[in-house]
């Protein structure tokens, strides 16, 4: 989730090059972590490293703290992401759902940073305002769409992708390799199915 406005549309951004800006990010934090087969260390990606290449704080506030049902958000007005204590405590434990939640506010920093700062007090001001209402924007401009397909490029980058699913021992069909891959990756069986859908009908 990010603080900004609901009627804005992003910089329209297609799989591969979200799946680019993942690989990216993750081969700047440490060459050669996007073909590693296992788990990434998200707790580094969305702390240590995020703060160290753009500036953003990350911030863990009394879940109180974080409107409504957020589990975190990114501040672009002040240069921060926020997660409530307990969401951050299950990032550390390595829950799947948690892994994603940072997973996809790296993926609004990443990607929409830039675009963001520029707006930031516009964003600022209608924030509680759009809360209220939604409306339709083309896949390919949402920025909750674009985080998301990033956070799901970056828990499982195309390069150890590939590795994965051309090793025999991983599974003989569709099926065991999802359940393998979410095993393998840490991360949840649906994200795993979306992860097999975009290897097979977009070759990412």
């Amino acid at each position: 989730m990010s603080h900004l406005n609901r009627h804005f549309l992003a910089d329209g951004q297609s799989y591969k090059r979200l799946a680019a800006a993942a690989v990216r990010y993750l081969e700047a934090f440490c060459p050669g972590t996007s073909r590693m087969i296992g788990p990434a260390s998200v707790e580094d990606l969305a702390d240590w490293y995020l703060t160290q290449s753009t500036g953003y704080s990350l911030e863990v506030v009394d879940d109180e703290l974080v409107p409504g049902d957020e589990e975190a958000y990114t501040d672009f007005a002040t240069g921060s992401v926020v997660f409530r204590s307990s969401t951050w405590d299950e990032v550390v434990e390595g829950k799947v759902r948690a892994r994603f939640t940072a997973a996809h506010e790296i993926g609004h920093v990443v990607v929409h940073r830039k675009q963001m700062e520029a707006r930031a007090r516009e964003l600022l001001e209608y924030t509680r305002a759009a809360r209220l209402r939604t409306v339709k924007i083309p896949r390919y401009s949402n920025p909750e769409w674009q985080a998301n397909s990033f956070a799901g490029f970056l828990l499982v980058p195309p390069p150890a992708l590939s590795v994965f699913c051309s090793d025999p021992a991983n599974g003989t069909n569709r099926h065991e390799l999802e359940e393998e891959m979410a095993h393998t990756f840490g991360i949840s069986l649906e994200a795993a199915h979306w992860r097999m859908e975009t290897y097979t009908r977009k070759a990412i």
